[in-house]
């Protein structure tokens, strides 16, 4: 792992200052690397539960592109009215792997959930288990994945997600 998590929240994030960061992905930099759609699943499997942009240069620019059109067309990333959850404070979610965390977005009758295996050297199955209050549901919710639209299955409040090794899930719930 060579981007700690600790480094991350402190000096990368613009929680703290004010600023909207915007990481650089650099696979070998200009002269080539490894560009490829797996090393940028990765990376941004801790930027977003940072909260981070991404300059879609020296990686596979189309895996970024993907996941800001569907942050935007499912669950309207850019509105005014988002308010970024942090897995560091009152995190969204909670899941029944410590490796697994989970950072989260909120508008009105909307949750989008990053749920992160960025630490996990493996794949892995976890229960996910949404936190209605600080989503801000006062109601029951679906879910989709963010990416695909395909719905996701909820039973008691919980979800069933399969984790790739060290990437992310991103989840659109709508409150019913």
């Amino acid at each position: 792992q060579v981007l700690r998590l600790d480094y991350a929240r402190t000096e990368l994030s613009g929680l703290n200052l004010g600023v909207v960061p915007v990481f650089l992905l650099e696979f070998s930099g200009a002269r080539g690397g490894e560009r490829n759609r797996r090393n940028t699943e990765h990376l941004l499997a801790v930027t977003r539960l940072h909260d981070m942009v991404v300059w879609p240069i020296w990686c596979d620019g189309a895996t970024v592109g993907e996941l800001w059109r569907a942050q935007d067309e499912r669950f309207g990333i850019d509105e005014p009215d988002v308010t970024f959850l942090p897995y560091w404070e009152e995190p969204p979610a909670e899941t029944d792997a410590p490796e697994v965390l989970v950072s989260g977005y909120r508008r009105p009758g909307l949750g989008m959930l990053v749920v992160s295996n960025f630490l996990g050297h493996e794949e892995r199955t976890v229960t996910v288990r949404p936190n209605g209050a600080v989503l801000g549901f006062e109601r029951a919710f679906t879910a989709a994945d963010l990416l695909t639209g395909e719905p996701i299955a909820v039973e008691a409040g919980t979800l069933r997600l399969d984790l790739p090794e060290g990437r992310a899930r991103f989840v659109v719930l709508t409150e019913e």
